[in-house]
This record gives structure tokens, C-alpha cells and sequence, in this order.
């Protein structure tokens, strides 16, 4: 966001001078509060430390150095953002707003719970500063105080405040002969934070992309960590002094003070690389130097390339290096099955991204095994690989009902509303106009899924424009996010798969739809109760997915060799995909999915101790199969799984060799079902 221009007429700059202060800095005050009587100061820095939320999205540096200053500073430098993430998840659902978070819209004027004007403080202060002009009218000022004075009534008698102790700092400040002096210390202020909402903004937009793809990562990488950990701990030794020399430092320890300590106790340290970044960094509150360790091994190193965690890890290890030109440097030993290419289109590339890779981890030798072959198929095993082409169906009446929905909803983007709207905005929304007009031509291509994701985050930043388009451009946009899933689900299952989505989601969208704002988000809904009805008149009368059908009877045959042993792994694309197959499998496999964590479990996401937990159901037989996506790939050591089946999923050179890595069992098979490119 553009930082707003402060060079306004008098009036103008004292009424955004007062709104500002207001928003920004008498409501943080009685937020404070709040917060503290929720959490004393002196153990704030624990709770954030424990909560699982804050494990897995760290806070930033500098909130972060608010937390744990707070047991001797207090809350008087916590914002409102910072309190909000806090509240909302050491307090949830006791301090839940009435219709939950991340609703599009503000509360309504008759809730009330603190839950709610938390949500106020939050949505105002946002408003103010994303506002995108400085021009507050009289009236604007007027209507603005009246709902902060509504708001500070209520915070003073939930903290059992006397009257009017909140209240009458906004009544004074909005009233009051604001001097030049004091009108520009809290335009500075202002600008100060609009500038630092700018900034912030530019950084998580930088690091959504790292994060997307590093939480699948990190996920697999605790589960690798609890692999090593059982191994460890089953070492048939009787030396309990060699066990004393063993640690492993868990994530929830990174806040502690004893890193250092227990490195220098233990001798072979099991960690993961983030933990070991975090104590590395200049602002760890325990930092240690790199040249502590002898040797480091990364497992699945062809992951240290870009803005990876271990790429971060190995820059501290370049800087020691070629900077500070260290003397003493631990060995880096790195694993892989394979080192991948990086999408490349030649073995140039190829080559390039090898060079990179090993660059990177500093390594000047890469090492095949060779000498010790016959050893290593001890412990591993190559399958049978067993192509089976795929069959379209000759008819796909449903196919062309869920084509003919999204090119409804297509047609309602490019609706009059949303066309002035686009209009009247076109300088500050040129992207969204484009990106909105040029939608890919194959539906059933990834990139028009990943178009609807683009698409989403452009519309993210028009939300506070106008309260009916963007509610509108979400709206389209999820609608054409279930149909591409039913596609998915179609091209590889059966009519009740999709008819159960359809119906689940209809029920979800008939919901909000109660709220809507517009007659074209009435329409869609209408129009997906139309999709359900066509599914249900065709019914039956629809020819089976020969695809499914041979993926069952593989399975089948199978499990009449092995029974009970049998252990079956089948990859797909989608996590609906996974669901929707894990409950057309036949009953006898007890099958169930293994998905990434960071979908709801609505959206069949799977948090990261539930995916340990199907894992070891998985190991110990009372799952028999288990139907995953990607974040099964690395990780996943069943040593009795003897079939993984990769169902229309179409792999790169590493993902293909993860997959067929799975298959721990002698004489144990790869099924791939696809084309010939999936081949």
C-alpha cells in the first residue's frame, strides 16, 4: 500500500490527526489492558512459546522482542495487531467474536462481546491506515468517535473500570484545540506506521511463497525427526553414558536459554535445521556460532537451493566461511535420492542447478554409491514398475454440467458491477482488471487453478474499496475453486463423490449466502443448487470411471497375496481427491488420507500430529492403505508398504523417485495410472 498524502487543507490533517491517535494509540492503551488481565506480563513470553500457533509461524523479530521484554516493560509497547494474534489464539474460543474470525464483513451492531470489538479495534485501525487518502469529514469524525466511545463503554465495564475512564480521553480528544505541535507529532506518528505497514507488507509478500512451500517441508521434516528419534531410542546398547550423549532438541525448546548448555553436552545432536538457524541468528536470545558442530548432515538436501531453510542454514555456514573467514567450520554431508533438476528444460539447466545445489551446501564432491551397492539393496528395494494407461470415459455428461457452471460464474465476473467497479478503480487495480478478463481457456489445466489463487490475493487488497464487489469476486472465484475440485474428483472417481462435495458445499455457500449483498452472489449459489439437482436427476445413468475401477481391482489382487501385511500407498493431486478416494476404497482396507496441514479440516487438511498418528495406524495395521498427496513423498518409512499406486499424478524427477521410495518390500510394485507424459 502507497503511503497516503498528508499534505491536506487544515481541517483535514487535525480530523485525521485525531482519528489516527484514536485508532491507533488510546485503543492499543485499552487493549493493553485487556490483554493483561487475560496474561501477566511476566509470563507472556511463556504462554507465546507454548502455543503451537506461534511454533509454527514465528512471530516477527521485533514482536518478538516485545513479548519477551515484557515481564520488565510491560504491554506498553504492544500494538493492536500484536495483541489481536496473541488473544486470538491463547484465548480461543473465549474471546471468539459471535460469528467467528475472518468473516468478510464487520460485526453487526448487535454483537457485542469482547470478541467483537476486539475485531472492531482491529478492523478500524486497518481501515485508517489502508484507507488510501487522508480526507475525513466532520461527519466521518463524528461517526467514528461515536463507535469508539460505544466500544470504550463496554471495555470499561468488562474491565470493571470506572465510568468514564476510557471514555472521556476519546470525548477530550475529540474536542480539544489541538496545537501545530501536537497536530504534527501525531501526523508523524502516523506517517511512521504507514510507512512500516508498507514495509511489512512487502516482506510477507516476499515470504508468502517461501512459507507455502516450506510448511509441507517443515511437517515431514518433524516427522523424519520422530523416526530418528524412536531409532535412538531403541539402540540396543548397555552404555547409558553413550545415551546421555545423545539429544534431541525439539522445536517447542527454541525459546530456551540452554541451547548452548546442552550442545556442548551431547555429542550427536538431532534437531531440525529451522531450530539450529534460530540460535544462529544475530537476534537468537541464545546465539551460538556455527563452528561448534563437526559435522552437520542435511537429509533431503536438494532442498538447499533458493529461499529454503536449509539454504538459510548453509548462508550462516558461507558467511563463517568467505566472510568472517572462520578457521575451524564443521563438514557438511548431504542426502538425497535424488539431487533434482529445478524444472529444467536441458541438461544444461540441469547441470546449472546441480552446480547451484552443491555450491550452496559448499560440497565439492558428489558421491554415487557404487562400492557398496549390494549393501545398500539390504536396506532398500526397487520395484516393479507397472504402467497402466489411463481410459477417459466415452460419455462425461457431468463433465460438461461443471464446465457450463464455471462458465456461469466466469460471466458473473465480468458483470456490470463488477465492471464499474473495475473501472472506477482502474490506476490502483490494473492487475485484477487484467487478471479478471484473461482467465486460461482449459479449465482442467493446473493453471487455471493456480489462476483463481492469483486472482484471490489481488482481490485481498481491494476488500476495504467497496462492501459489495470484493464479497462478490470471493464469492465467484470459491465457486470456481469447487468446480475445478469436482473436475479432479470426476476424471478419477465416480458421481457420488462429486454429488457428496456438491451437496457439503452447497450447504456451506447457502449459509453465507443469507448475507449477500448483491444479486449476482444469489445467482451463483442458485445456480450451484442447480448443479446439485442435475446431478441428482442424471444419477446412475452415467458410465463408471474405468480408471478407479482398475486401481481397486490392483489393490484387490494384491491383498489377496498379503491379507493383513498387504500395505498399500496410493498418490493423488488434490487433498479432496485424497478424501473422496480414501472412502471409495473397499471397506476391508480401513482406508484413510494423509494431507497437508495448512487447509482446514473441512478442506480434509490434516494438522501435523494427526498425520504422525495416520502414520503410525498406518505402520501397525489398523490402516491397511492410506491415500495421500504430496506431503507424503519424503518421510514416509513403512518398511511393509508393498505397493504405491501414483493415480493421474503427474511427478517431477525428485517427486518420482520419493514416491517410488515408499515401496520398503521385496519384490514390491510402482503403479502408475496415467497418461503417457505421467509415465
Amino acid at each position: 500500500m502507497a503511503a497516503s498524502n498528508l499534505s491536506l487543507g487544515d481541517s483535514h490533517k487535525t480530523n485525521f490527526a485525531r482519528i489516527g491517535h484514536a485508532s491507533q494509540h488510546l485503543m492499543a492503551n485499552i487493549l493493553q489492558e485487556l490483554l493483561a488481565s487475560y496474561e501477566p506480563p511476566s509470563t507472556i513470553h511463556i504462554q507465546v512459546s507454548r502455543c503451537q500457533y506461534f511454533k509454527n509461524r514465528r512471530l516477527p523479530i521485533s514482536d518478538l522482542k516485545k513479548v519477551n521484554g515484557a515481564k520488565n516493560l510491560g504491554y506498553i509497547d504492544f500494538d493492536i495487531p500484536l495483541i489481536y494474534t496473541i488473544l486470538r489464539n491463547l484465548h480461543d474460543p473465549n474471546i471468539r467474536p459471535t460469528r467467528g474470525w475472518d468473516q468478510p464483513n464487520d460485526p453487526y451492531p448487535n454483537e457485542t462481546t469482547l470478541g467483537d470489538d476486539l475485531e472492531r479495534c482491529r478492523r478500524s485501525r486497518n481501515y485508517i491506515l489502508h484507507r488510501g487518502n487522508t480526507l475525513f469529514t466532520d461527519q466521518d469524525v463524528h461517526n467514528i468517535f461515536t463507535e469508539f466511545v460505544s466500544i470504550a463503554e463496554r471495555f470499561e465495564k468488562a474491565l470493571h473500570k470506572q465510568p468514564n475512564e476510557f471514555v472521556s480521553e476519546f470525548k477530550n480528544l475529540r474536542t480539544c484545540c489541538m496545537d501545530a505541535a501536537t497536530e504534527k507529532m501525531y501526523l508523524d506518528n502516523l506517517r511512521d506506521l504507514i510507512e512500516k505497514e508498507k514495509n511489512t507488507l512487502e516482506s510477507i509478500q516476499a515470504l508468502e511463497e517461501q512459507g507455502t512451500r516450506t510448511e509441507e517441508r517443515m511437517s515431514i521434516v518433524e516427522q523424519d525427526l520422530q523416526s530418528l528419534i524412536d531409532t535412538v531410542q531403541s539402540l540396543n546398547t548397555s552404555n547409558e553414558e553413550i545415551r546421555k550423549e545423545i539429544k534431541i532438541w525439539k522445536a517447542d525448546e527454541d525459546d530456551s536459554e540452554n541451547f548452548e548448555t546442552e550442545m556442548a553436552k551431547a555429542r550427536l545432536i538431532f534437531l531440525t535445521p529451522k531450530s539450529l538457524c534460530n540460535h544462529l541468528i544475530e537476534t537468537a536470545a541464545t546465539k551460538v556460532a556455527i563452528d561448534i558442530f563437526t559435522l552437520i548432515v542435511l537429509d533431503e538436501c536438494h532442498h538447499t537451493h533458493d529461499k529454503s531453510v536449509y539454504n538459510e542454514l548453509m548462508s550462516y555456514y558461507r558467511i563463517a566461511k568467505y566472510r568472517e573467514k572462520a578457521h575451524r567450520l564443521p563438514q557438511i554431508l548431504g542426502l538425497t535420492a535424488s539431487p533434482g533438476t529445478n524444472k529444467a528444460k536441458d541438461v544444461s539447466a540441469a547441470k546449472d542447478h546441480l552446480r547451484k545445489v552443491m555450491a550452496n551446501l559448499d560440497v565439492t564432491k558428489l558421491s554415487v554409491v557404487q562400492r557398496n551397492r549390494e549393501e545398500l539393496l539390504q536396506y532398500t528395494s526397487i520395484p516393479e514398475k507397472v504402467p497402466i494407461a489411463s481410459t477417459t470415459r466415452k460419455l462425461d455428461p457431468l463433465k460438461d454440467i461443471l464446465l457450463g457452471a464455471m462458465e456461469y460464474v466466469e460471466n458473473k465476473l465480468n458483470s456490470r458491477i463488477v465492471s464499474n467497479f473495475l473501472t472506477e478503480n482502474l490506476l490502483n487495480n490494473r492487475d485484477l482488471y487484467e487478471a479478471l478478463g484473461n482467465p486460461p481457456v482449459q479449465r482442467t489445466d493446473v493453471r487455471y487453478i493456480q489462476w483463481i489463487g492469483e486472482t484471490k490475493e489481488k482481490v485481498e487488497h481491494v476488500l476495504h474499496k467497496d462492501p459489495k464487489v470484493p464479497r462478490l469476486l470471493h464469492a465467484c472465484l470459491r465457486h470456481l475453486e469447487l468446480y475445478t475440485e469436482c473436475l479432479e474428483i470426476n476424471s478419477l472417481l465416480e458421481i457420488d463423490q462429486v454429488r457428496e462435495i456438491v451437496m457439503q458445499r452447497y450447504a456451506d455457500e447457502s449459509f453465507a449466502s443469507q448475507n449477500a449483498n448483491t444479486n449476482e452472489e444469489t445467482e451463483i449459489v442458485s445456480k450451484l443448487r442447480d448443479v446439485f439437482a442435475e446431478l441428482r436427476e442424471i444419477g446412475r445413468n452415467i458410465e463408471g470411471n474405468p480408471d478407479v475401477k482398475n486401481v481397486i481391482e490392483r489393490i484387490e489382487n494384491e491383498y489377496q497375496l498379503l491379507k493383513e501385511e498387504s500395505r498399500f500407498i496410493i498418490f493423488v493431486k488434490a487433498r479432496a481427491t485424497a478424501k473422496a478416494l480414501a472412502e471409495r476404497l473397499p471397506s476391508y482396507l480401513r482406508s484413510t488420507h494423509l494431507t497437508g496441514s495448512h487447509k482446514s479440516v473441512e478442506e480434509a487438511g490434516l494438522p501435523a500430529h494427526e498425520q504422525i498418528e495416520v502414520l503410525e495406524k498406518f505402520k501397525n495395521g489398523e490402516h491397511l492403505c492410506i491415500v495421500a498427496t504430496s506431503v507424503g513423498c519424503e518421510g514416509l518409512d513403512v518398511p511393509q508398504c508393498n505397493m504405491m499406486i501414483r493415480y493421474r499424478f503427474s511427478a517431477d524427477e525428485i517427486s518420482s523417485l520419493q514416491m517410488r521410495g515408499r515401496v520398503r518390500k521385496k519384490e514390491g510394485r510402482e503403479v502408475i495410472v496415467g497418461t503417457s507424459q505421467e509415465f
